[in-house]
């Protein structure tokens, strides 16, 4: 019984070392990929619909409800596909990580003044504004447990925010606490040409 104790804190402990080692290297890869960074015109709503479905299984087994709404039928944005998908898997993941069991999150997708503007939306946690104001900040100290002990590097949401910066879009934070968050992107549309 002792040893399945021990098996499961080495575990955990790799895990989180597996974690921080992958966003280290991501923040190396993003200072290399300034210079070398391709976007491709794609459709947005084809691509997070994508990447829910990958998040999806993670959210049913915390009993969180998974929802999207795309507001016009092809949204078309430069994106680099795999940095994309990088920017929504991380929020959706914080999303189910700091959502209760029974919580939901919302995914909405629309063109807003020549923006597309994806709001990842949850009924969480929430965060106190001293957590809001560091939040994009490289190797923050406001790290917390999620709703079921998972674990955070601290480097999720400065990689997110270096990601949609690099795409010449935008992104802020809206939250209170014990009511959850919301994440809102905006990207610039893609031109017809």
């Amino acid at each position: 019984m002792a040893e399945n104790k021990y098996i499961k804190m080495v575990r955990g402990a790799s895990n989180k070392s597996l974690a921080l080692l992958n966003d280290i290297l991501e923040i190396n890869r993003i200072d290399v990929a300034e210079t070398t960074f391709e976007l491709t015109k794609q459709d947005i709503n084809e691509q997070i619909n994508n990447i829910i479905e990958n998040i999806e299984l993670m959210a049913i087994q915390k009993n969180i409800l998974l929802a999207s709404t795309f507001l016009g039928d092809t949204i078309y944005c430069m994106i680099n596909t795999d940095k994309f998908q990088r920017i929504v898997e991380n929020l959706l993941i914080n999303a189910v990580k700091f959502t209760h069991s029974g919580g939901r999150i919302d995914v909405t997708v629309k063109v807003i003044e020549g923006y597309a503007e994806i709001s990842c939306k949850d009924t969480g946690i929430g965060m106190t504004p001293e957590i809001i104001d560091s939040i994009f900040e490289q190797y923050t100290k406001v790290g917390r447990l999620g709703t079921s002990g998972e674990t955070s590097t601290g480097l999720g949401l400065y990689i997110v925010k270096s990601l949609v910066d690099m795409h010449k879009g935008t992104i802020e934070v809206i939250s209170e606490v014990g009511k959850g968050s919301e994440f809102i992107i905006k990207l610039p549309i893609a031109s017809e040409k």
